[in-house]
């Protein structure tokens, strides 16, 4: 479900590249350290870096191995990964923090995947309401993605790709990650908008509430 963009997803793709990807991501980045903050979640501090950690294309591969094994390890298939976005980059993030040798911060927001569709969106007032209240059990939905993003602001989702293969029957996206800085993302067009980050988050909207499985 795509609901009407909140104030930082309704930029338009004219003012996101005015100025420099990276710059965009960074600025959109503070504001959900802020935004977060503000809500009363707990924010690790981030140490940024212009150091590039998904440039080194034999450690990204290396990374898909260290997904294989937690996927072996827990008995699961590439597939399970499917709609577990905040509980699988929960679950695998202290493994790739041990990979990529640096710490990594669990990031929600939305995803702009062309011109004009934005999906995964939350406005400020349900964010404000989804902490204040938790998350209503009885409907447990909560239109927001998840992702894992690096102290030089390179972002590494592992499950969106596949997700979208699992919905749309489409078997070569399975596995398939998104990667890299904004404006040399792999896909190139996609745009990721942060709105909230911190694993407290998860505890915070009472997500860790909900009985959800894998497979």
């Amino acid at each position: 479900m795509v609901v009407p963009a909140g104030q930082v997803a309704s930029q338009s793709r004219r003012e996101v590249e005015a100025v420099s990807p990276l710059v965009t991501y960074r600025n959109a980045f503070d504001a959900a350290q802020q935004r977060a903050r503000k809500l009363g979640v707990e924010v690790a501090p981030v140490q940024f870096s212009e150091h590039s950690y998904l440039a080194d294309l034999d450690r990204l591969s290396g990374a898909g191995h260290v997904l294989a094994k937690y996927l072996r390890d827990n008995g699961l298939d590439v597939k399970d990964l499917a709609a577990q976005c905040w509980r699988a980059n929960m679950e695998v993030k202290s493994l790739l923090e041990q990979h990529f040798g640096t710490p990594l911060t669990l990031t929600f927001g939305a995803i702009e995947t062309s011109l004009g569709t934005i999906r995964f969106q939350m406005s400020e007032k349900e964010l404000h309401s989804l902490v204040k209240n938790g998350l209503d059990l009885r409907a447990p939905v909560v239109n927001l993605h998840a992702w894992l993003t690096f102290p030089s602001m390179e972002i590494l989702d592992i499950t969106y790709l596949t997700s979208y293969g699992v919905v749309n029957d489409l078997p070569h996206l399975l596995g398939l990650v998104v990667s890299g800085q904004h404006g040399d993302l792999n896909p190139k067009n996609y745009i990721y908008h942060p709105l909230v980050v911190g694993e407290d988050f998860v505890r915070k909207a009472g997500l860790n509430r909900v009985g959800i499985t894998f497979g």
